[in-house]
């Protein structure tokens, strides 16, 4: 039987960032326990609890980013995530995304308008012109990708 996905999208704050998890049934990850007691050279395997679960003294093979994922959403209810519409000043929008110390090299380089950097990104090779542009601008890797991001 082909693979079941469980997915889920929260949005936390700030508003801009939404997480999305997806989860593979069956599991195509599992997880090894970091309790396991290395002492005992020759456990007792009738004693081991076969999940390893905390205080079991004994580790085992969990397929817990699956597990959690479906107790997460199952326990708690997913609201909507809504598109965010960005302003529509490149100015505002590095304000915005606590970037704000970058306004006088865009107003420098005339980039003024959200527009005209979503429009750089749509041109073939568009994310990695805009890449070299923003680092050209002295941007550290970290806020350009924040602002792709946010662009997309």
């Amino acid at each position: 039987q082909p693979p079941q996905l469980e997915m889920a999208a929260v949005s936390v704050a700030p508003p801009e960032l939404t997480v999305t998890a997806v989860a593979v049934d069956p599991p195509a990850l599992a997880v090894v326990s970091t309790d396991v007691d290395v002492s005992d050279p020759d456990p007792d395997p009738e004693a081991a609890d076969p999940t390893g679960a905390p205080g079991s003294g004994e580790g085992g093979v969990h397929d817990a980013p699956s597990e959690m994922l479906s107790s997460r959403a199952s326990n708690s209810p997913v609201e909507p995530v809504e598109p965010v519409t960005l302003p529509l000043s490149a100015l505002q929008l590095l304000q915005d995304l606590g970037l704000g110390k970058y306004r006088k090299k865009f107003l420098k380089e005339d980039i003024l308008e959200t527009s005209m950097l979503r429009a750089m990104l749509q041109m073939p090779d568009g994310q990695s012109d805009l890449r070299g542009i923003l680092k050209e601008i002295g941007m550290s890797v970290g806020h350009r990708e924040r602002l792709l991001l946010a662009l997309k």
